[in-house]
């Protein structure tokens, strides 16, 4: 992620809504990250409980490309690759694609974000260009059509609530806005910006949508988010020691751009999943060169214990070629990996075929998904 394409933000950060003013009190846990404990080679496998290798299948109707979320429910994998979203059962064999590119009121321009509803079974296709979400079963058939007021790079559900990432600083001129799905009713503003400066369009995930909690990444305040129908508390602090962000009240744009510009600076908390007792998320560390480097964080709340480590995972021995070091979904008491293979060079994808007997794997086979079990 390049350094200046931050939006300003309060650091401060006291939560003011539009109708009422809320100030929330204190983090629950507080998890120090410091530099000193990053372990290069991180031995994933030894952690975690290597499960089984899903390849996708592939076809002339779903080609997929570099995978951005996956959700497990009702023994299906939702899988959006930023263009679009497809389904498949729980060996990997294709189901049908979700939703149609177009201008009708079922249809969608381009997929912004996509979420899952756990309990209702019904996936949720976001399209900023059309200000709408639609719904559809886990089958894919298509059920409602959600409209929108806000411009949003991220959303979530919960009861009669819409909680959206507003980047366009539309509306209540706050980041974060809590509106009434049935209304389309602003009820709420969180996280006003300095001097009224809009939020460029982000790829990362703010929003984790488990089947028994919702969090939100503020990246800017290095905080993590519970959301609960209408209500939003601080969760978890991310303290990065001496290369966080000053939080002073008298933060002024000028300064906040000199701290995030400096060499070593570390924030933006991103991709945030929680499973049973273990939080995993990750962050970004700039580098000399206007260049930054990504790092990801294994959390146990129980211990307390906190792994940094970066692209270096070692997995199970039956996988030969390591997968993106990014989690990219949860299922049921795990996380979700994958591994594109068609950049792969010959040899690997030799070595691959024989470790795990995908004789049928070319480099024009769709992705790979990889599941761990989280205990």
């Amino acid at each position: 992620m390049k350094k200046y394409l931050i939006a300003i933000v309060t650091i401060s950060m006291l939560l003011t809504a539009c109708r009422k003013e809320n100030k929330l009190l204190e983090a629950q846990i507080t998890i120090p990250v410091a530099m000193e404990q990053f372990q290069k080679d991180y031995p994933f496998a030894e952690k975690f409980h290597y499960s089984k290798l899903i390849p996708l299948e592939t076809t002339e109707q779903c080609r997929i490309g570099d995978i951005q979320r996956v959700f497990s429910v009702d023994s299906s994998f939702v899988v959006w690759d930023g263009k679009k979203v497809a389904l498949f059962d729980s060996d990997g064999s294709y189901i049908s694609n979700v939703g149609h590119q177009g201008r009708a009121s079922n249809e969608y321009m381009r997929i912004s974000d996509v979420n899952v509803d756990y309990n209702t079974k019904e996936i949720y296709l976001l399209d900023n260009s059309s200000l709408k979400i639609l719904v559809y079963g886990i089958r894919g058939d298509f059920k409602r059509r959600i409209s929108m007021k806000n411009y949003a790079t991220g959303f979530l559900l919960t009861h009669n609530q819409l909680w959206l990432e507003n980047y366009a600083l539309d509306g209540a001129g706050k980041m974060l806005l809590c509106t009434d799905i049935n209304t389309n009713e602003i009820q709420q503003g969180y996280f006003p910006f300095l001097d009224g400066e809009k939020m460029p369009i982000r790829k990362e995930k703010s929003f984790f949508w488990g089947d028994s909690v919702a969090l939100f990444a503020s990246s800017y305040m290095n905080t993590i988010y519970k959301i609960a129908g209408d209500e939003i508390t601080p969760y978890v602090k991310i303290n990065f020691l001496d290369n966080k962000a000053d939080e002073s009240n008298d933060m002024t744009k000028t300064k906040f751009f000199q701290k995030i510009a400096e060499e070593n600076y570390i924030g933006y908390v991103k991709d945030v999943y929680q499973v049973n007792s273990y939080l995993f998320f990750s962050f970004n560390r700039n580098n000399a060169g206007d260049t930054s480097s990504e790092f990801h964080v294994c959390y146990n709340m129980d211990s307390r214990d906190v792994d940094i480590y970066d692209f270096s995972l070692l997995h199970d021995s039956r996988i030969p070629v390591s997968p993106s070091s990014n989690i990219i979904g949860v299922y049921g008491d795990g996380v979700i990996f994958s591994l594109d293979i068609s950049a792969l060079p010959d040899f690997l994808l030799k070595k691959l075929k024989e470790n795990t007997g995908l004789e049928n794997l070319n480099n024009s086979s769709n992705p790979i998904l990889i599941l761990y079990d989280v205990d």
